[in-house]
Formats: structure tokens, C-alpha cells, sequence
């Protein structure tokens, strides 16, 4: 199964929301959507999620009829309703038998609240609860605004491990602003700016060099030409050079062909601060 975005772009009256957005998620992809407030991540899901439709470009998905579960940052939950009558209200809506209710109330860890009013539940059992609203009918995309906010260390690990679970054999995207559980989570990691994507990595194939050059038009020196790299520069004579291997030899060999002197070339090798040095 394939999700492709192509030319994504939104716009609100002047805002521009998301410019160009283009990617191709795989099965068994959990993909961690990055960026600061107001880059387009929420936009951006509930595009591909449907809930929006996009100023321009298209989605494709190479299995039609694929199953889509979203849920957003608001977890908007039926207070007046308990646990095990919500989940089996969204059962019938699906289609889908009691037995299935009490399988997800087991793995998510409901049991304890199965017969409690909504409104009484702690944030950590209300987002679990929002979990399960979402997974209940398997969806083949899964999408997730913000889950983790309001969790504890140790709800936050068992979320963790029900969301990894739960992609085996899916598509799973999710924002966060906890950098350490997107690390954690995701198996790949993209980041937004300005509803523009900079960077589409996988942590543990990804090397991140921070290099500073002695001309000041850093912007003349096309260090992007090195297959496999991609090159951000952040100042008059500093890049950031990211890379599936060890392009230190490339990047030393081509400064030298430009004429170009290396003041500094810096390893970053701790997956967050890759993201926080972007």
C-alpha cells in the first residue's frame, strides 16, 4: 500500500497555508510530522485525512477504499457517554460485532473505565479511549494530531507501544511536539517550515553534518549535487548537509573544486538535536 501527495497546496484567503507538498508513504511507515506552530501540520492531515480539500494538487492511494482513522488534537469525545457505550455505538456504525469492543478495550488498557461516564476519565484514559475510537474498524492510514499531549512518562510508553503495534502493515503519520517520542515512535521523520517540507529523513539511516565555509555566498556553493544528500543552508557560510552515509569526502572533495575553504565540519549525532538543529 502507497499514499502519494502530489503538489500539495492550501491556502486560506492571503495564508498560505501548505506550498508544494509532495511525498510517498509506504506501508509500515510511521511517519512523525514535525514543525513549529503554524507550519501546516494539522493542515495537512486533515487533508489527507479528507477533512479538507486542498487549494490544489492530489492524493493517490494505491489501494482504493483504503480505511482512514484521524484522530484530532481536540479528541472530541462524547462526554455524557460511557466507555463501553460510545465504543459500541462506533461497533454498529462500523458494522462490526461487541467482541470487537472488548478486544480493544483488553489491548488499550480500558478495561478499568469500560463502565465509567466519559466525563469522569483522566486526560491519559480520554486519549487512549480517542485511540481506540480510531483503530476500532482497522484502518489501513492512521492519523494522529498531537496524541501524546497530556500523557504522563508512563502513558506516554504505553501509547507508544499500542501505536507501534497497531502499524504493523499500515500507514501511520503523527505530529508531536515531544522530539524525544518522534524519535521514539517514528521510523521516518518529516519536517515542515513554513508549510514547505525541508527535510524527509529516517533517523536511523540519516547522518546530519553542520558545515561552515569561509565565502560568504554560501548560497553559490551547490553542495546538493552529492547524491543522497540534502542541503539546507542556514547562514552567509554555514550549510546543514544531511545524508544517507558518510558524505565527508564528498563534501570536502567538491569544496576544494570550488575553490572553497572548510572552517568546521560537525557530526550531529543524537537523532533529536538533528531535529532541532534543522
Amino acid at each position: 500500500m502507497r499514499l502519494d501527495l502530489h503538489h500539495i497546496s492550501k491556502s486560506y484567503g492571503n495564508h498560505l497555508a501548505l506550498s508544494d507538498v509532495s511525498i510517498s508513504i509506504r506501508e509500515n511507515d510511521i511517519v512523525g510530522l514535525v514543525g513549529k506552530n503554524g507550519a501546516g501540520k494539522s493542515t495537512l492531515l486533515k487533508i489527507i485525512a479528507g477533512l479538507l480539500s486542498p487549494s490544489s494538487g492530489s492524493i493517490e492511494l494505491s489501494q482504493s477504499g483504503s480505511r482512514i482513522g484521524y484522530l484530532s488534537e481536540r479528541n472530541p469525545l462524547p462526554q455524557s457517554l460511557y466507555v463501553k457505550e460510545y465504543l459500541h455505538g462506533l461497533a454498529s456504525l462500523h458494522g462490526l460485532g461487541y467482541d470487537a469492543v472488548d478486544l480493544w478495550i483488553h489491548e488499550i488498557g480500558l478495561k478499568e473505565v469500560a463502565h465509567r461516564p466519559i466525563s469522569e476519565l483522566s486526560k491519559g484514559y480520554k486519549q487512549r479511549l480517542g485511540l481506540t475510537s480510531v483503530l476500532i474498524h482497522d484502518p489501513e492510514i492512521i492519523i494522529l494530531d498531537e496524541p501524546i499531549n497530556g500523557l504522563d512518562p508512563l502513558q506516554i510508553i504505553e501509547y507508544r507501544r499500542v501505536i507501534q503495534k497497531a502499524a504493523i502493515g499500515k500507514i501511520v503519520i503523527l505530529s508531536s511536539h515531544l522530539m524525544q517520542e518522534i524519535d521514539a515512535i517514528c521510523n521516518r521523520i518529516v519536517v515542515l517550515n513554513d508549510g514547505c517540507i525541508s527535510s524527509d529523513f529516517r533517523p536511523e539511516l540519516s547522518t546530519l553534518f553542520i558545515l561552515d565555509v569561509e565565502v560568504d555566498q554560501a548560497m553559490e556553493v551547490p553542495f546538493d549535487i552529492i547524491d543522497g544528500t540534502q542541503v539546507k543552508v542556514s547562514g552567509n557560510n554555514s550549510f546543514r548537509i544531511r545524508a544517507d552515509k558518510d558524505v565527508r569526502t564528498e563534501v570536502f572533495d567538491h569544496a576544494v573544486s570550488q575553490q572553497v575553504r572548510i572552517l568546521k565540519m560537525d557530526l550531529v549525532r543524537d537523532p533529536v538535536q538533528q531535529l532541532l538543529v534543522l
